[in-house]
């Protein structure tokens, strides 16, 4: 830019900071935003693949064979074959002599074309060759046999390019505004010789002048926001089990195409009025075409007149005269006021769910829980440390568990009569509904029952002492030689899964119930003998009991299964013939002080001391993982309400912009008001029912599309509207829409005040361009 253009231009912002400030507060809007997404999905790309190499390693592809170092040599002098390695933990088979290579490449894209190429080279089949598909589908290389490749990246550049579009979308108005009170010096310049490519290259050096500062601050504003998030989410990741911290990092790469991204957004917010500007012929632009007529054309605003008297009616033409200029206002406060009350209703749905669901649910089941897994309950009740546990100070009572499944089989006659009355609708005894009474020989003689049905089973064996301390609770006589049955069924006919009724499912008459393997007869180690002694059909476990009351633990008892309690000794006698036990085991820990945070978090490092000697032992404790969810749910409501405010300073940003900018366009039609006997009141009123307007266009379009989505989602999660409402998160709804109601009227309220502060017989003679 020359030196006399840049002293022009500067001079012109002197004098026109009404429109300046707009623009400016337009261009920090969309850096400090762009920069914002741009750091935050880099970090979230950056953290994804870093913990996928953590957790996987950064091969990109791998070879399998039988592989000598001649072919590890053909491999290397591949062209495209940056290294490989033999894959770390790969062996060679005593059986077949087979070892992993792993394979990264100068070029991965051109991956799913090299790794045939080289498979044939070494004479094997493609069936040889594994692609690190997770890995290759965050670079956007994806398999192109694949319909549905992950496409996480792809996510997050649809939603960069979106946000960037919107905001072009957005902001140009502000820079149209400022742009359209030159309308007349514009139509003077082109009169005078000035063409249209001058005319739009000197509004483009313009809007440069007025955006960089203020790019450039909200650029760093949006990256040490960035920032400021990433580290919050890392210390709140650093406080859950499992969870992956990620760090704050910005590649330089990334760094140039942000900004890249935002001068080429604000370019294009700014070309789009000059270009319009400057195709005027210079009669329309002396004839200021850009001033507002408001009398004229269909304005008519029936509702307001009626509502508001004259001032509504003529708020009304004004505001449809400018409906253009107010539509990207009314788009971005709209969204952003529908945007952040859905986000915290939907939150508020989901903390009354997880409440039900899970916290209050086992609140009084567990305060601290451990998991060893690829560890049979067998083999640690053996071991010193489950009595060391329940002799831990603070510890009050100690549950050591593992769960297993199989079929039961039981007399049709011994099903209770009201889970019979429902037994079309409850999936209670085959997983094919079709089977739901099928009856089936019964196992041993066929004197035991003419006929059996078959039932879900859920096992959940309990270390001996704590059995036995389950049915003295129970009113049942202790043994370790039968099973404690739970005799529930969830009526799935008569209730919701929210709130859930119960019915018994077998008479409480029968005294055995038999087993089978869930997946087969008998899994395959069961021996021939022990076959032959079972009869080929499965073990009989007498019945000590039935009760209503389940054990506190932190289980989710199948709803549809027979849900049995059976002591380690009996299991150990049993297993061999039924099979179905998972790998991991668990401790449930009730401490004696409950509700003493510290407490817990002491009983917890004892017990992950206790259990350090075991491989894959994960502690948790109750309190502390209420707070985790807290935390998480709080920084998934920070970032999206972080991002809704942005969107909202957007539109505030354009509301400002159009009240200082129709100062000029509008103060000749406010000067013809006063003149034929509107007063200052008056005029105060009509500038009260166009913010009225403005302000109450986000609630009336917000309030009932979030009843509609909030009604189907308490429909269909089946929760008590009520229990919504007494929770409903009103002051923060409410807070925010009174942050957009009270900007507006005070982007009026200025307005108003300096129209009012302007001589009338100035206004209607002034003729000036600047």
């Amino acid at each position: 830019m020359r030196r006399e253009d840049k002293v022009s231009v500067l001079e012109q912002m002197r004098n026109n900071r009404s429109y300046s400030i707009p623009v400016a507060a337009a261009a920090l809007t969309a850096a400090l935003m762009l920069s914002f997404l741009c750091s935050i999905f880099y970090c979230f790309w950056a953290g994804e693949v870093a913990n996928i190499v953590e957790e996987e390693g950064d091969w990109q592809g791998r070879i399998t064979g039988t592989l000598t170092e001649e072919d590890l040599a053909v491999l290397r002098s591949f062209g495209n074959v940056k290294s490989a390695v033999v894959s770390a933990g790969s062996e060679p088979s005593g059986r077949t002599g087979e070892i992993t290579v792993d394979i990264l490449l100068y070029h991965p894209r051109r991956i799913y074309g090299d790794m045939p190429l080289l498979a044939d080279k070494l004479g094997l089949t493609t069936q040889a060759i594994s692609y690190h598909t997770l890995l290759l589908s965050r670079y956007l290389i994806h398999d192109p046999a694949d319909k549905e490749p992950p496409r996480l990246l792809t996510v997050y550049l649809v939603i960069l390019t979106l946000a960037a579009l919107s905001l072009v979308l957005i902001i140009h108005n502000a820079f149209g505004v400022s742009m359209q009170a030159k309308v007349r010096q514009l139509g003077i310049l082109s009169g005078i010789g000035a063409t249209p490519r001058q005319i739009r290259v000197y509004l483009m050096k313009e809007a440069a002048a007025l955006c960089i500062a203020p790019a450039a601050v909200g650029y760093a504003a949006g990256v040490g926001l960035g920032a400021a998030v990433v580290s919050a989410m890392k210390r709140m990741a650093e406080r859950v089990t499992g969870a992956y911290a990620m760090d704050f990092t910005l590649h330089p790469a990334v760094a140039a195409a942000d900004a890249a991204l935002i001068v080429l957004t604000v370019a294009c917010s700014a070309w789009i009025p000059a270009r319009k500007l400057s195709r005027l012929t210079p009669l329309e632009a002396v004839r200021n075409a850009g001033e507002l007529h408001p009398g004229q054309g269909n304005f008519r605003s029936p509702v307001l007149a009626k509502l508001f008297g004259i001032e509504g009616e003529l708020a009304g033409s004004a505001l449809k005269a400018q409906k253009k200029s107010l539509r990207m206002s009314s788009l971005s406060l709209t969204l952003s006021f529908l945007g952040f009350t859905l986000m915290l209703c939907l939150f508020t749905l989901s903390q009354i769910s997880t409440r039900h669901t899970y916290f209050e649910r086992y609140q009084e089941a567990w305060d601290v829980m451990a998991t060893i897994g690829g560890t049979k309950l067998a083999d640690f009740a053996a071991a010193p440390e489950l009595e060391a546990c329940r002799s831990l100070a603070g510890a009050d009572n100690v549950a050591a568990y593992q769960k297993a499944t199989a079929a039961g089989l039981i007399p049709a006659e011994a099903v209770s009569e009201e889970l019979e009355a429902v037994s079309g609708e409850v999936e209670a005894f085959s997983e094919e509904p079709e089977e739901i009474s099928e009856e089936v020989e019964a196992p041993g003689s066929p004197e035991t029952a003419a006929g059996m049905r078959k039932v879900h089973t859920s096992l959940i064996v309990l270390d001996d002492e704590t059995f036995l301390a389950y049915c003295e609770s129970a009113g049942i006589t202790p043994g370790l030689d039968g099973a404690v049955i739970l005799n529930q069924v969830w009526d799935s006919v008569n209730s919701s899964f929210r709130y859930k009724s119960y019915i018994p499912f077998l008479k409480e008459t029968q005294e055995a119930i038999y087993l089978q393997s869930a997946d087969e007869r008998f899994p395959d180690s069961v021996s021939e003998g022990k076959r032959e002694a079972e009869g080929g059909k499965g073990v009989a476990i007498p019945i000590l009991g039935y009760t209503r009351e389940a054990l506190l633990l932190r289980e989710e008892y199948e709803d549809n299964a027979l849900v049995q309690f059976v002591p380690l000794s009996l299991w150990e006698t049993i297993e061999e013939a039924i099979g179905g036990a998972e790998d991991d085991m668990y401790i449930r820990i009730l401490a004696e002080d409950r509700e003493n945070p510290a407490a817990l978090d002491k009983l917890e490092e004892q017990v992950t001391k206790l259990l350090a000697g075991w491989q894959e032992a994960e502690v948790e404790n109750r309190i502390s993982e209420k707070e985790n969810n807290d935390d998480l749910i709080a920084g998934y409501q920070i970032i999206l309400g972080g991002l809704c405010g942005i969107l909202a300073l957007a539109g505030i940003a354009n509301v400002w912009a159009y009240t200082m900018g129709f100062l000029r366009q509008r103060r000749r039609e406010f000067a013809r008001y006063l003149s034929i006997g509107m007063t200052p009141d008056g005029l105060c009123r009509m500038f009260a029912v166009e913010a009225f307007v403005i302000a109450g266009r986000p609630l009336l379009i917000t309030l009932p599309l979030t009843t509609l989505i909030v009604a189907y989602m308490i429909k269909a999660s089946y929760l008590n509207p009520m229990e919504f409402v007494a929770e409903a998160p009103w002051l923060p709804v409410l807070g925010f829409y009174m942050i957009i109601v009270l900007c507006v009227a005070l982007a009026y309220g200025v307005s108003v005040s300096r129209i009012l502060r302007h001589p009338l017989t100035e206004t209607l003679r002034d003729d000036t361009m600047i």
